[in-house]
């Protein structure tokens, strides 16, 4: 039970400052004010999920008045749903799912709320995409709908959802976002997915999930992330979705792994109001994707953290055998001295883009390197981006085009200076196996033969420099720690190799 109070400490800690961004509008009621865009963001889901929170902790902890709270929250949401669900980013799977959870709480309270929860939610309409970690939560919500009216419409359409989950599920456990596979994976949104599905399993269908959840225990990096690779990369919003996963399931001592890794990071994320386990300001919305607000996270995550409490140790996982290698193509090498996460790759997402390495760790230094990539034009990462420090947050090889002519007359006759530099990661096949028995050997391949240099995003400084060798076409080429970027992570300092075409490269760290 230590666990569980481990998160009843930090959801105490949530509602602190999720409190103090609420404000009391004329009519009593009360709405979340963003802290950053200093607006309500009524269209996403924070305050459905904050309400949703607020009334179910307060019905447990016999608190009238958090549970009072809540309810302001939610007749606000009521009462402006009808104008919202107009705006084109509105989120209906994840408020309709709110609601119907709230339903459960107060179906025996004495005003009309539960009443206009319901016709509220049968009178809206399901998202019109089928991005598939939103899917579980419109599975529940169509089978709350069959439950209130008994009409099969909404059974039919229940046990589609379902049945394209599955679809979307690989044979090792792992699952897709987007049909036909091979257009997006990432572990935030699969642990979201599976998360919603040990939710419905615990309080309506008996799913087996046992493939699912240990496909994802065995991605947690020895210091204990989970959150390291595509779109998601250290953002807040896996991490209660992830606590709720070990929580309900009776994994405890990854339970407290997880809230020792989180409990390092939270506090300064939420002063600086940032929605990633960084040192970053908030306001800066550095490398957030277009549709990140803090108050939808932060809220996000205290609805989590709530239902963790509240679902603690509802169900025991049987163990699989979860070694080598797997459809999905995210695998972890792992031995004795090293760690390294390698995933083949998908094709929507800049930030999903492979081969790549996503995490490196080494028992002599630790984590040296963890992500890759960002937000990168088309699709939600235009605002916040930085095309070229997307490009340097890439381990491995990068293509380096030079432009030498420009409008100017005088410089165009110097022809043998770089006028600019034209950067691009090259996604491309690598071995990995250990060196001595202490560090590791990575094996890169440039089979064009293009003109690349070797790109190294380090969070490690000390000593580990001298620890370095490469190799191209069987010859030494030298390194040099040349620049400092910021990443999802803090600061990395870049070591690099000059441009070579060679096929080979042979990178050893010890």
């Amino acid at each position: 039970m230590e666990s569980n109070l481990e998160i009843s400490k930090l959801i105490d800690s949530l509602i602190t400052k999720l409190d103090s961004w609420l404000v009391i509008n004329r009519d009593k009621t009360l709405s979340l004010i963003d802290p950053i865009d200093n607006k309500e963001i009524n269209y996403h889901y924070g305050a459905s999920h904050l309400s949703c929170a607020f009334i179910i902790l307060g019905k447990k902890r016999g608190d009238k008045k958090l549970v009072e709270k809540g309810k302001k929250i939610l007749e606000n949401v009521l009462n402006v749903w009808d104008s919202c669900k107009n705006n084109k980013s509105f989120h209906f799977d994840f408020n309709n799912f709110a609601l119907s959870i709230i339903s459960d709480y107060i179906k025996n309270d004495k005003d009309d709320l539960y009443e206009k929860i319901k016709k509220t939610v049968l009178s809206t309409s399901d998202s019109k995409h089928y991005t598939v970690n939103w899917l579980p939560m419109r599975y529940w919500v169509n089978c709350k709908r069959y439950s209130w009216t008994k009409n099969n419409i909404y059974k039919s359409k229940s046990d589609y959802l379902l049945n394209y989950i599955k679809r979307a599920t690989n044979s090792d456990g792992g699952i897709e976002d987007l049909l036909p596979k091979g257009k997006s994976y990432n572990l935030q949104y699969n642990i979201s997915t599976v998360s919603t599905l040990q939710f419905i399993n615990i309080k309506m269908k008996n799913f087996d999930l046992t493939k699912e959840i240990n496909y994802l225990l065995n991605k947690v990096l020895p210091d204990g992330d989970i959150n390291y690779q595509g779109r998601g990369v250290n953002q807040i919003f896996a991490w209660g979705p992830w606590i709720y996963i070990l929580s309900s399931s009776n994994k405890i001592n990854e339970l407290e792994i997880a809230l020792k890794f989180i409990k390092k990071k939270l506090f300064t994320m939420l002063e600086n109001n940032n929605i990633m386990l960084n040192e970053w300001k908030g306001h800066e919305k550095f490398l957030w994707w277009d549709y990140h607000f803090s108050s939808v996270y932060i809220s996000h995550f205290l609805f989590w953290l709530t239902i963790s409490s509240e679902d603690y140790n509802k169900t025991r996982l049987s163990k699989t055998n979860v070694n080598g290698f797997y459809e999905t193509g995210l695998n972890l090498f792992k031995e004795k001295n090293y760690c390294l996460a390698s995933f083949n790759g998908r094709s929507e997402y800049y930030s999903e883009f492979g081969p790549s390495i996503n995490a490196l760790w080494l028992k002599k230094y630790g984590i040296i390197f963890k992500g890759g990539g960002g937000p990168y034009m088309g699709n939600f990462g235009n605002k916040y981006t930085f095309t070229d420090l997307v490009n340097r947050i890439h381990f491995g090889l990068i293509e380096v085009s030079n432009q030498k002519k420009t409008n100017n007359k005088v410089l165009n006759k110097f022809i043998n200076i770089d006028i600019k530099n034209y950067l691009k990661p090259l996604f491309t096949t690598h071995k990995i196996s250990s060196f001595d028995n202490k560090g590791i050997k990575i094996e890169f391949e440039n089979p064009l033969k293009k003109e690349v240099i070797l790109n190294i995003p380090s969070s490690i400084t000390k000593c580990m420099y001298e620890h370095i060798s490469l190799e191209v076409d069987n010859k030494e080429v030298k390194l040099f720690e040349n620049l400092k970027i910021r990443s999802q992570y803090g600061w990395f300092n870049i070591i690099q190799s000059n441009k070579q075409m060679g096929k080979s490269w042979k990178l050893v760290i010890f």
